[in-house]
């Protein structure tokens, strides 16, 4: 995990590898706090994914008003 170019300062802007890159590294930040973030954002998009494959879909449609407050609420994250 060396061979990375330098990463952008801000860590949204970062490739996945820069990121894991800085997390392995002997610092202090980015640490817990910011990996707790991105997974929190990854499965917040994967939410929206299922929700988007299942709104409007045969055998579903008890659920779809649920699963549209759902992608919303998680939309406006």
């Amino acid at each position: 995990m060396s061979n990375m170019p330098d990463m952008p300062a801000k860590l949204v802007y970062q490739p996945v590898a820069g990121f894991v890159e800085q997390l392995a590294a002997k610092s202090p930040a980015p640490g817990g706090g910011s990996a707790a973030a991105c997974s929190g954002a990854i499965g917040a998009a994967l939410l929206v994914m299922v929700c988007e494959f299942t709104i409007g879909k045969k055998g579903f449609e008890a659920v779809n008003n649920e699963l549209s407050n759902v992608k919303s609420s998680v939309d406006a994250l």
